[in-house]
């Protein structure tokens, strides 16, 4: 016995990789066909004439065949016929009144109502699932989003969606959403690479200038942005907390600061952490700090003086066939957040 591996390329909207055909030793050379002939017939276009072929082989009959399909004789005789065009071979001896199926065709004809029926169950299974969310979900987040706002909202998600498991992955940089396989991604809205994707906005969060009581004990306190140049300055490489380069406003005029940061890091936590530590000023999201602001850890600067907001988008790959987990978590997230 050989074995003959045929491509497939989309038998249906399921893709079937590979069949493997086990043929008769009298399955000689001359009836081999290339197999790129093969991939051609199991492209979609094709898939009328093998439900033709594998009704015939179940009836045995056209006639009944036809009846079964659902289209008339002549239809799917035409359908077998150009099907035997396609490969090159003869399928199926026919006249009037009786058929019997060739050598060839047999051991095609049954490997291809094996893999139609085996289609159709999948698809059958597939129609059953549940709609309901379940699964993995994958998230991806920068760190202060995480902290600050995304684990409470995975937790009151999970309390009503105990079937989904949540994997957090923390990106602080860019990165690919489909190529690392996330479901979701929180992004900054300023980070304009992810035009392929879909996005919905989030939350357009305060950014504040701070710094410890320890620092400003040492240092004058700023009453410009211009000032600045003076102080240790924190910054992420880039970003909304790039004060290497930052725009201030006040009363619609603005003031362009530029200066080396002292210290840099591309995690805004560390920052923060820098900033208690009377490191330096750092500017942060007002929902990493408030906290800290409240307690005395921390002092809001220039407060009279406007940075540009610090905007989030959940972005996901597309609408299309979008999975119940997916779906449900995007509107919880959204909902959670606007109340």
């Amino acid at each position: 016995m050989k074995q003959l591996c045929i491509d497939v390329d989309s038998l249906t909207s399921l893709a079937i990789r590979r069949v493997v055909v086990t043929t008769h030793p009298t399955f000689s050379a001359a009836h081999s066909v290339d197999s790129r002939r093969f991939t051609q017939t199991m492209r979609v276009k094709h898939y009328d004439s093998l439900r033709a072929l594998a009704a015939v082989y179940k009836h045995r009959s056209f006639t009944r065949a036809a009846k079964a399909v659902g289209v008339s004789t002549a239809s799917l005789s035409r359908w077998i016929a150009q099907l035997e065009e396609t490969l090159g071979i003869r399928l199926i001896n026919r006249n009037t009144h009786s058929l019997s199926f060739t050598t060839t065709g047999e051991l095609y004809a049954s490997n291809v109502a094996r893999i139609l029926e085996s289609l159709e169950e999948t698809e059958k299974r597939l129609g059953d699932m549940p709609a309901k969310p379940q699964g993995t979900l994958r998230i991806a987040s920068p760190t202060n989003f995480a902290t600050s706002v995304l684990v409470k909202n995975i937790s009151s998600f999970r309390a009503l969606y105990k079937d989904v498991n949540v994997e957090l992955f923390l990106e602080d940089g860019e990165y690919d959403l489909i190529e690392n396989g996330y479901d979701v991604g929180v992004i900054p809205l300023s980070v304009n690479r992810y035009s392929t994707l879909i996005t919905r906005p989030l939350i357009h969060d305060e950014v504040v200038l701070c710094a410890a009581p320890s620092y400003l004990g040492k240092r004058r306190k700023p009453a410009h942005p211009a000032e600045l140049k003076a102080h240790d300055m924190l910054a992420t490489p880039c970003g909304d907390f790039d004060l290497s380069s930052a725009v201030f406003e006040r009363d619609g005029e603005q003031f362009e600061f530029r200066a080396a940061p002292s210290f840099v890091a591309a995690n805004v936590d560390v920052l923060r952490d820098a900033a208690l530590n009377g490191m330096g000023i750092g500017a942060f999201p007002m929902t990493l700090v408030r906290q800290h602001l409240s307690e005395g850890t921390l002092v809001r600067l220039l407060s009279g003086y406007e940075l540009p907001s610090s905007r989030y988008q959940i972005a996901y790959a597309s609408r299309a066939f979008l999975p119940a987990k997916v779906r449900t978590f995007i509107d919880h997230l959204v909902s959670r957040i606007e109340t």
